[in-house]
């Protein structure tokens, strides 16, 4: 009878599991990729970077198949998510679905991964299936999982990894723990900073489980030398930067000297007066974890944070307790101690980036809230376990959580993903006006000054046009012209299809040409409105000079 009990419990639970999963999904995929409508600069970026890979077999500069990518001027983006973007564009084409699937696709994998990781080191199905619905309903996950920023693949890969360490290692089996090492060092090609957080987890982790004799010497010899195999060309890059090196090329990869790079100042190691720095940066972290937001609309609501605000006080406590379990006298079970080890040690390289980065945002510190969103769901068990009352707190935390879930997807689905697409780093239309350019046939088009006087705007019309302007390579002499807008104008846009001539929109300005995109503020600055019919999108629009027998006289 107890046996025939377990089983039905046992479908249970894997029924309550899937559904469970199956609503994941369906939050993250509802109106998706729609919801957030319109595109990042360092979304449209990476887009048309990736379109020329897949095209050329080279960046939008010319550079074949890059370690690391070129961005504007002064920064670069990883290249894992531009190469998964280029496979994705290759198989469907050009469009946004193929540049945000990848991002989703990781994050539902997440989904399987961070239970099964709980499961593993607690060996409690209520632990795994409490973390799952955490993860479903989490904000931050839901929200960077509906566009694509490249750092943001570094935590689903580093999840992963671990999950296949701690598995390997449990197992014994020794071919997971080495293709554990692969993925590790694939993480460096998604977050710059994973290139100084992922050695620092390996050498912890690896001392720990030299200590407790659960890898030999040579087993760790064989896993540094994968790490290294594949993490080379990266490593190489950083030394070239470091000092300054020219530019290599082995085959068709290039691994490159950035002229005009200045992300190192994003970093304490890099500062001035490294004491301030610190106690900036510490502050910085401090008020990202407790507050959950750095006032970027795109990586949290207000509202509801990356994790909705009743959660951090339980995830301060639990902390407190993991640490104190672990070093306790008295001795966790092996599978367990190595399971909090891989967590203590993951939440360690987390406060790491939030002190090594200046100005730490949510998501330059993307690879703490896995790790925190488990110790939450650990408290929440630990709780319901040890105290009384066990189906009243269970709907007591389900009630609270469900609350605030429900307000976070009615403020992202209305005025939350407005918010998204109006911020300072978006289209905010300009996309869509120069998409609605290519496709009214029209060769000759005129861009207002203000549409074309930045760096970002330069991206978002690249990205309009598909990437396809004239010229094959741009001079590394050309990349100043961004930040400097007098200059910035001589910019040619121009694709075989059309040309795209730049022009001040000045007070009582009388438009000539068949067709012009501006800044819906500049209306008031033309004469001859009426010659125009006007298409507006968003803070954008496209004037189209009607024809001659439609003209109001």
């Amino acid at each position: 009878m107890m046996h025939i009990c377990d089983k039905i419990k046992q479908e249970r639970y894997k029924i309550v599991v899937v559904l469970i999963f199956l609503f994941a999904i369906s939050v993250r995929i509802w109106n998706w990729p729609h919801t957030i409508y319109d595109i990042n600069c360092d979304e449209a970026m990476a887009a048309i970077n990736a379109k020329s890979i897949a095209e050329k077999g080279t960046d939008i500069y010319g550079t074949t198949y890059p370690v690391y990518f070129e961005g504007w001027a002064i920064s670069g983006q990883s290249a894992f998510a531009i190469y998964i973007m280029a496979l994705f564009i290759k198989l469907f084409g050009f469009s946004i679905v193929s540049i945000r699937l990848p991002i989703l696709l990781v994050s539902i994998s997440s989904l399987c991964f961070m239970p099964l990781l709980m499961y593993r080191i607690f060996q409690s199905r209520k632990m795994a299936m409490i973390t799952l619905l955490l993860l479903a309903i989490n904000p931050w996950d839901i929200l960077q999982s509906q566009w694509s920023l490249d750092c943001n693949f570094y935590p689903h890969v580093m999840l992963i990894a671990v999950y296949l360490l701690l598995k390997g290692i449990q197992d014994k089996k020794r071919m997971t723990v080495y293709f554990s090492m692969i993925l590790f060092a694939i993480t460096l090609y998604t977050y710059g900073i994973a290139l100084y957080l992922t050695p620092i987890f390996l050498c912890v982790v690896a001392g720990y489980l030299l200590k407790q004799k659960s890898i030999t010497v040579k087993e760790l010899a064989i896993c540094v030398l994968l790490f290294l195999a594949i993490s080379a060309p990266i490593i190489v890059m950083a030394i070239i930067q470091l000092f300054d090196l020219p530019s290599i090329r082995i085959g068709n990869m290039t691994i490159q000297n950035f002229t005009y790079a200045t992300r190192t100042n994003d970093m304490f190691l890099f500062s001035g007066n490294k004491w301030m720095t610190l106690s900036y940066n510490l502050k910085y972290l401090t008020d990202v974890l407790v507050k959950q937001t750095d006032h970027l609309i795109w990586n949290a609501f207000p509202n509801y944070g990356t994790m909705y605000f009743m959660s951090m006080p339980l995830v301060a406590i639990e902390t407190v307790f993991l640490i104190y379990a672990f070093f306790r006298k008295k001795q966790e079970d092996s599978a367990r101690r190595l399971g909090m080890a891989l967590l203590l040690t993951w939440l360690l390289i987390g406060i790491v980036c939030g002190i090594v980065i200046n100005e730490i945002n949510i998501n330059r510190i993307n690879i703490i809230w896995y790790v925190l969103l488990m110790i939450n769901a650990i408290g929440i068990y630990e709780i319901i376990k040890q105290l009384k009352y066990k189906k009243v707190l269970s709907i007591v935390f389900l009630v609270v959580y469900g609350i605030q879930f429900i307000g976070f997807m009615n403020e992202y689905h209305t005025t939350g993903s407005e918010k998204i697409v109006n911020s300072f780093t978006w289209s905010k239309g300009l996309v869509s006006a120069i998409e609605y350019v290519e496709h009214s046939g029209v060769d000759k088009v005129v861009l207002s000054d203000t549409v074309s006087n930045t760096d970002k705007k330069d991206i978002f019309i690249r990205y309009g046009t598909k990437g396809n302007q004239i010229e094959e390579k741009i001079a590394e002499e050309e990349f100043v012209k961004y930040y400097i807008p007098k200059e910035t104008a001589h910019m040619d846009f121009s694709t075989p299809e059309r040309k795209y001539i730049i022009q001040a929109i000045e007070e009582n300005t009388m438009l000539t040409e068949p067709m012009y995109v501006m800044a819906k503020e500049e209306e008031s600055n033309i004469k001859n409105m009426e010659d125009y019919e006007k298409n507006v999108f968003n803070q954008y629009m496209v004037l189209s000079k009607k024809a001659v027998g439609n003209s109001i006289e």
